[in-house]
C-alpha cells in the first residue's frame, strides 16, 4: 500500500517529517550562504568607500603641497625681485657718493 500511495502522489507521515527537517536545513543553509554573500558585499563596499576617502584625502593634501610650493615659489621670486631693485639702489647710490666725492675732491 505504501508503494501504491507513493505513486499516487501521497507521502507518508514518517517520510514527511523528514522531509520537511531536510527542507527546514537546506532553508537554513541557503539562508546562511545569502547572509555570507551579503556581509562579504557590505565589506567590500566599506573598503571601496575607505579607498575613495583615503584617494580624496591624498588629492586634497597633493593639492594643499602644491599651493604651498606655489606660494613659496612665488615669494621667492618676489624677494630675488626685491634684492635685486636694493642693490640697484645700493649701487646707483655709490655712484652718486662717487660723483659727489670726485667733485669736492677735484676742487
Amino acid at each position: 500500500m505504501e508503494a501504491q500511495c507513493g505513486a499516487m502522489g501521497f507521502i507518508p507521515e514518517s517520510s514527511r517529517s523528514s522531509h520537511v527537517q531536510s527542507d527546514g536545513k537546506e532553508l537554513e543553509r541557503e539562508k546562511a550562504r545569502i547572509r555570507r554573500e551579503y556581509e562579504e558585499q557590505i565589506r567590500d563596499l566599506r573598503d571601496e568607500l575607505e579607498r575613495e576617502k583615503r584617494r580624496a584625502r591624498m588629492e586634497r593634501e597633493f593639492n594643499e603641497r602644491e599651493n604651498d610650493f606655489t606660494e613659496r615659489q612665488q615669494n621667492a621670486r618676489r624677494e630675488v625681485e626685491s634684492t635685486g631693485m636694493i642693490l640697484e639702489l645700493i649701487i646707483k647710490a655709490w655712484e652718486f657718493a662717487s660723483f659727489i666725492y670726485n667733485h669736492f675732491m677735484k676742487d
